[in-house]
């Protein structure tokens, strides 16, 4: 039960993890027009957008040859 309303809680982008694991409704299974692409281009522009400093100094550093 527990499970079950962890993946029915709609997460970012209106989507409960079910949805986006199966591209399906939660309720009605019908296929959704979701790709795997847009959500990872999804995802990481709003990582960008809270954290723009932390991927600046990813950038920033340079590995010491060795």
């Amino acid at each position: 039960m527990a499970t079950s309303r962890l993946n029915s809680r709609l997460r970012r982008g209106g989507l409960s993890a079910f949805e986006r694991l199966f591209s399906r409704d939660q309720y009605s299974h019908t296929a959704l027009s979701t790709s795997d692409r847009e959500l990872i281009a999804e995802q990481q522009s709003s990582r960008l957008q809270n954290h723009p400093y932390d991927h600046e100094k990813e950038k920033a550093v340079t590995p010491v040859p060795g």
